[in-house]
C-alpha cells in the first residue's frame, strides 16, 4: 500500500480516484427507490379496481391502467440501467448516480402529475404523495438544488389546476368523494395550492437540513478515515524502507537500497543520495536510482549553488526546476524530464552529512505533510548511512591493522630466521665445540626463535585471512578427505613419539570444496596440531565426517586436557590461551583458533567447540552443501 501524496504528480497518487462510502449509499438508495416503486405498482392496480367497483367512483380506469403500465415499463428500464451502472468502475459510476437519481425523481413526478389529473386534479387525494416524493428527493439528491425541486412540483400541480380551471384540460370529478365545482373555485384552488406549497417547502427544508448535517458528518468521518489510512500507509512505507536499508552495513549496498526502495515505494521518477565532502563545499554522489548516467555525470554539485538550505538542515522544495534560481543545472534537469525536486538533509547528531533528493516527472507542489514524511524517511536513511559509514571505517581500520600485521611479520621473519639459522650452526658445532652451559643457553635461544617464527607465521596467516582475498587468489577443487589425510600423515611421526593413536573415518574423494589454495590445509593443520599438542601420551584423536540435511560435518575429537568452562567463550579471541594451556608449559600463540574460525566463516561454515576439563575436546566444523560438492 502506498501513501496518497497528492494529485499533481502521478508518482504520489495510489489511485486516480478515491472511492468514498457515500457513493455506495447513493446507489443503494436508488435501488431502494426502484423497489419502492414495485410496491407502489402492486398497490396501484388493486386501488384502481377498488375505486371503480367497490366505491363506485367515476374513474377513467383505462387511462389509469395505462399510467400504471407506463410506470411499470420505466421502472423496468430503471432497474436495467441501475444494474449497468453498478458494473462500472467506481469513478465512472459516481458521476452517473446523481444524474440517474434526478431522472428517476422527475420522471416519477411527471407520472404522479398525470395520475393526479386522472384522479380529480386539485381535488385528488393522491396529491399528498408529492410530499413523500419531496422527502425521498432530499434523501437521494444533492442539496445544492434543494428548493428547485419543490418549486418544480408546485409548478406541475399548479399547471394542472390552472388548465382544468380554464377548461383546457377535462376535469375528472370523483363523484361521491369531492364536490363538483371545487376545481372552479378560486378560493379552494389557491388555498389548496398554498398549503401544498408550504408543506412542500417546510418538508424540503427539514429533510434537507437533516441530510446536510448527516452528509457533513459523513464527510468528516471519511476525511478522518482517509487520514488514518494514509498514516497507516506511511508507517508501512517507513517500516518497509527501514527493514530493507538496515539489512546490510555495506555502504554501497545501503546507498543502492535507500535510493531504489525510496523511489519504488513512493513511486517517483528517481531518488539520489549525496554526501558532503571533507571540506563541506561539494555534494558527492553516493547512490542513485531512476536517473540516467548522463545526468548524474553532469558535473560537480556545489553546496553554495544547489539547495543551499539543505546544508542548514532545512528541507528544500522546488516546484519547477526550470525556473527556480536554487537549481545549479536546470537545463540538464529538464532534459532528464525532472520537473519538481525535494531535498531533505541527512543529519548525524546536529550536523548535516548530506542530502536525500526526490525527483518527480511532473510538476508537484510538496505539502507540509509530505515534507514531514520525507523528513522521517531521511531520519531512517541518516541512521543507516551513519551505521554504514561507521562500519566502513571499522573495516578500513581492520584492514589497515591486518596490512600492518603482514608488513611487520614479513619484516621480522627474515632476521629471526637468520638468527635461528646461526644458532643452529652453533648447536651443530660448525663454529667449534660448545661447553654444556653454552649449548644449554644457545638451545634455549634456538627454541625461543622457533616459537617466535611460529608466531610470525600465525600472524601472517591471520593477517592474510582478514584481508579480502576474493578474486585475488585462484580457486581450486580440493578433496576434503585427501587434505585431512595429508595433514594426518604430517603429524604421524610426532603422534608416534607421544604414543597417541589417530583414528580416521573418511570417504576418499567423495567431498570436494572450491577453495583458495591452502585454506583447508591451514584449517586442519591448526586443529590437528592443537589436538596433538594438548593430548597427553597414550591418548587418542578421532577424525570423522558425516552428512546432515544442510551441512557436511567434520568432527575432530581428542582425549586431551580439555578447556575450562570459563575459558570457552574466549578461545576464538586473538592471543587468548586457556589457563590450563598456559600452565601446561606447551608453547602457543593463541592465534590458531582465530585463524580457523576466520577460514570457516569465509566459506559460510560454522564451528562449535565442546570440551570437558581433563576429559578432552570435540571440535565440529560444518560446511553448507552449497560450498561442498558430493560425488558417488
Amino acid at each position: 500500500m502506498m501513501p496518497n501524496m497528492g494529485n499533481k504528480d502521478q508518482g504520489f497518487t495510489a489511485n486516480n480516484y478515491s472511492h468514498l462510502p457515500g457513493e455506495d449509499e447513493l446507489g443503494e438508495s436508488l435501488r431502494w427507490l426502484i423497489r419502492l416503486r414495485w410496491i407502489a405498482l402492486a398497490c396501484i392496480f388493486p386501488a384502481i379496481w377498488a375505486g371503480g367497483f367497490l366505491f363506485r367512483l367515476t374513474l377513467p380506469q383505462r387511462d389509469l391502467y395505462l399510467v400504471g403500465l407506463g410506470i411499470l415499463l420505466y421502472n423496468i428500464s430503471f432497474f436495467i440501467h441501475h444494474n449497468r451502472i453498478s458494473q462500472l468502475p467506481p469513478g465512472d459510476a459516481a458521476r452517473r448516480w446523481t444524474r440517474f437519481a434526478g431522472q428517476q425523481i422527475y420522471v416519477d413526478w411527471f407520472g404522479l402529475t398525470v395520475f393526479i389529473h386522472l384522479t380529480g386534479g386539485i381535488e385528488s387525494p393522491v396529491l399528498i404523495y408529492f410530499l413523500f416524493h419531496a422527502v425521498i428527493a432530499s434523501l437521494v439528491l444533492p442539496s445544492r438544488a434543494a428548493y428547485l425541486r419543490p418549486t418544480i412540483a408546485f409548478f406541475m400541480v399548479g399547471s394542472i389546476a390552472l388548465l382544468e380551471y380554464l377548461l383546457i384540460l377535462k376535469h375528472v370529478n370523483l363523484r361521491g368523494f369531492a364536490g363538483e365545482e371545487n376545481f372552479r373555485n378560486p378560493t379552494y384552488i389557491l388555498g389548496t395550492l398554498f398549503f401544498f406549497a408550504s408543506a412542500l417547502y417546510v418538508i424540503t427544508y427539514l429533510s434537507t437540513s437533516i441530510m446536510m448535517k448527516l452528509r457533513k458528518r459523513t464527510r468528516s468521518l471519511i476525511t478522518v478515515q482517509e487520514e488514518l489510512r494514509e498514516s497507516a500507509q506511511r508507517i508501512e512505507t517507513l517500516y518497509a524502507l527501514t527493514k530493507n536499508i538496515t539489512s546490510t552495513l555495506d555502504l554501497g549496498e545501503v546507498m543502492e537500497l535507500i535510493t531504489k526502495n525510496t523511489a519504488q515505494l513512493m513511486r517517483v521518477k528517481g531518488c539520489s543520495v549525496r554526501l558532503l565532502d571533507k571540506d563541506g563545499e561539494r555534494l558527492e554522489l553516493r547512490g542513485a536510482y531512476g536517473l540516467s548516467r548522463e545526468y548524474l555525470d553532469k558535473g560537480e554539485v556545489l553546496v553554495g549553488r544547489s539547495l543551499l538550505d539543505a546544508k542548514e538542515g532545512q528541507t528544500v522544495a522546488i516546484f519547477d526546476v526550470a525556473t527556480d534560481p536554487r537549481m545549479q543545472y536546470p537545463a540538464e534537469a529538464r532534459e532528464e524530464k525532472i520537473f519538481s525536486m525535494l531535498g531533505v538533509p541527512l543529519m548525524m547528531k546536529d550536523a548535516v552529512i548530506g542530502v536525500l533528493r526526490i525527483h518527480t516527472n511532473r510538476l508537484h507542489e510538496f505539502t507540509p505533510a509530505e515534507k514531514r514524511f520525507f523528513s522521517a524517511i531521511a531520519g531512517c536513511v541518516s541512521i543507516a548511512v551513519t551505521n554504514a559509514l561507521a562500519y566502513q571505517r571499522v573495516v578500513e581500520l581492520d584492514e589497515a591493522r591486518s596490512k600492518l600485521m603482514l608488513t611487520v611479520s614479513h619484516e621480522l621473519r627474515a632476521p629471526v630466521s637468520a638468527i635461528q639459522g646461526m644458532l643452529k650452526l652453533l648447536l651443530e658445532g660448525y663454529l667449534g665445540e660448545l661447553s654444556e652451559k653454552q649449548r644449554e643457553i644457545i638451545g634455549r635461544a634456538h627454541a625461543r626463535t622457533e616459537s617466535f617464527i611460529t608466531m610470525i607465521n600465525d600472524l601472517l596467516d591471520l593477517g592474510s585471512n582478514y584481508l579480502d582475498r576474493t578474486g585475488k587468489d585462484p580457486e581450486t577443487d580440493t578433496s576434503l578427505a585427501e587434505c585431512l589425510r595429508k595433514v594426518v600423515d604430517l603429524f604421524m611421526a610426532k603422534a608416534g613419539e607421544k604414543k597417541i593413536l589417530i583414528f580416521t573415518n573418511l570417504t576418499e574423494g567423495r567431498y570436494t570444496i572450491k577453495e583458495q589454495e591452502g585454506d583447508m590445509e591451514k584449517l586442519f593443520t591448526n586443529l590437528v596440531s592443537n589436538a596433538l599438542k594438548y593430548t597427553p601420551p597414550g591418548g587418542k584423536i578421532t577424525i570423522s565426517t558425516s552428512e546432515g540435511e544442510e551441512y557436511l560435518r567434520i568432527v575432530i575429537t581428542d582425549t586431551g586436557i580439555g578447556i575450562p568452562a570459563d575459558d570457552l567463550p574466549h578461545i576464538f579471541e586473538e592471543f587468548y590461551r586457556a589457563l590450563n594451556a598456559r600452565k601446561s608449559g606447551r608453547e602457543g600463540t593463541g592465534l590458531g583458533l582465530p585463524v580457523v574460525k576466520n577460514i570457516v566463516e569465509r566459506y559460510a561454515g560454522r564451528i562449535d567447540v565442546d570440551s570437558r576439563l581433563d576429559e578432552g575436546t570435540k571440535i565440529t566444523v560444518d560446511f553448507p552443501w552449497r560450498k561442498v560438492t558430493k560425488s558417488g
